[in-house]
């Protein structure tokens, strides 16, 4: 529940450009995100667009491991394209045994 209303208070902070309340706000959440069930898969999308929209990318490839690790593969390589690596994208779908998906990607994308 609390991470709905985390994401509610970065979109308001967004809003009225009070970006310091918002990086904040995204800090703690990006924490949250590295535990294993601590949010749903939506929260995990949803934290990942904002780190790319703030330019978090520091943090956002630190989510991506994270998300590798807890062996969330489908939230990790979406996370992945938001920063425009293919081979984090790839490894994702390999540790997370999305096989079809990687070599589905891989040859699409050589």
């Amino acid at each position: 529940k609390f991470a709905k209303e985390f994401l509610d208070l970065i979109d308001a902070a967004d809003a009225t450009a009070q970006s310091e309340i918002a990086r904040e706000a995204l800090k703690r959440l990006a924490a949250a995100g590295s535990v294993k069930g601590a949010l749903q898969s939506q929260e995990l999308r949803g934290l990942a667009l904002r780190l790319a929209n703030h330019g978090e990318l520091t943090r956002l490839s630190t989510l991506v491991n994270n998300l590798i690790s807890l062996g969330l593969g489908r939230e990790a390589a979406f996370a992945a394209a938001l920063l425009g690596d293919n081979a984090v994208m790839e490894k994702a779908w390999q540790e997370t045994g999305m096989l079809a998906e990687a070599v589905l990607h891989s040859h699409a994308h050589g």
